[in-house]
């Protein structure tokens, strides 16, 4: 992990492929409990296309973790892949409730 989060140390500036590469290895090797405060901060990546791999690694493995300002930032970018991307992390999809599972009642 430390030598994929030099690639991505924004002060030394790697070329956007290698970025974007970087992005998505950590995505999948880091621990979820760690994602955020790794790939958080990239979400600002002046590059799109390692933005949207921060969104997509984030709503792929820690979609409940993700604070809400992370979130507002991948929803104003103005790539429409980043939004797509960043949108992904909110959708979160409910079992829908059954009525007679909640009155105890069968369906008969």
């Amino acid at each position: 992990m430390p030598a994929l989060m030099r690639l991505l140390d924004q002060r030394r500036a790697a070329p956007p492929m290698v970025r974007r590469a970087a992005v998505r290895a950590v995505g999948r090797l880091a621990p979820q409990g760690e994602l955020v405060g790794l790939l958080g901060p990239l979400a600002m990546d002046p590059d799109p296309g390692a933005a949207r791999e921060v969104f997509a690694a984030l709503a792929a493995r820690a979609p409940d973790e993700v604070p809400v300002e992370i979130r507002w930032i991948g929803s104003v970018r103005p790539e429409a892949a980043v939004r797509r991307a960043a949108a992904r992390i909110g959708a979160v999809h409910p079992r829908p409730a059954r009525a007679y599972e909640q009155s105890g009642h069968s369906p008969r």
